[in-house]
C-alpha cells in the first residue's frame, strides 16, 4: 500500500487559468489545487523550475494571483489542442 506524503489535500476542480512568463502569456485549466500548488493543463509545457505568474479564475468570479514555479511536466495522449500538456507547478508564497 503506497502511503500520500501530502502536506496538503488535493482538490479536483476545473478552473480556468492565465500563465504569464518572461516569454509571454497563454491560457489552460487547473485540474486539481492544494495549499502549495496545481496540476496545470495547457497547450505548450514550461520546463521545470521555470517561474511564472498564475492566475486562477474560480467560477464564481473570485480570482487568486500567485507566483509559481514549474514542478514537472508532462505531454498526454489527449486529443484536446489545449490539455496537450499537464504541469505541476508550486506556488512560492
Amino acid at each position: 500500500m503506497q502511503v500520500d506524503r501530502r502536506r496538503f489535500v488535493r482538490h479536483h476542480l476545473k478552473c480556468a487559468v492565465t500563465v504569464v512568463t518572461s516569454k509571454g502569456t497563454m491560457s489552460g485549466q487547473a485540474k486539481n489545487l492544494s495549499g502549495d500548488g496545481a496540476l496545470i493543463c495547457c497547450k505548450q509545457p514550461l520546463t521545470p523550475k521555470e517561474c511564472m505568474d498564475l492566475t486562477i479564475k474560480f467560477s464564481d468570479g473570485f480570482s487568486l494571483e500567485v507566483p509559481s514555479e514549474v514542478v514537472w511536466y508532462y505531454k498526454t495522449n489527449a486529443g484536446d489542442e489545449k490539455s496537450l500538456y499537464k504541469m505541476g507547478v508550486r506556488f512560492l508564497r
